[in-house]
């Protein structure tokens, strides 16, 4: 590999389609996931209005899932070496 190590060696130098397609789903996992969070908002406030305590559960949870989402995105995008 041009003598480099393969350890030292970024998957987006080796394959720019690879480094667009990872770029490409790191930015999906955000934007999915900041909209699983923004729902989970909203299902809270009105939970909260209404003084109804399964849907603040239900609010909750999705804020953690969306929370989620965009951690694993990241951490994706992050492992395999986007900029």
């Amino acid at each position: 590999m041009n003598g480099m190590f393969w350890g030292t060696m970024s998957l987006l130098a080796v394959d720019p389609i690879f480094g667009g397609a990872v770029e490409l789903m790191t930015r999906a996992c955000t934007l999915g996931g900041g909209a699983v969070t923004g729902w989970g908002v909203v299902l809270l406030g009105g939970a909260l209005k209404d003084k109804n305590g399964v849907s603040m559960d239900t609010g909750i949870w999705q804020i953690i899932a969306g929370v989620i989402i965009i951690a694993g995105g990241q951490l994706f995008g992050n492992l395999v070496g986007t900029p």
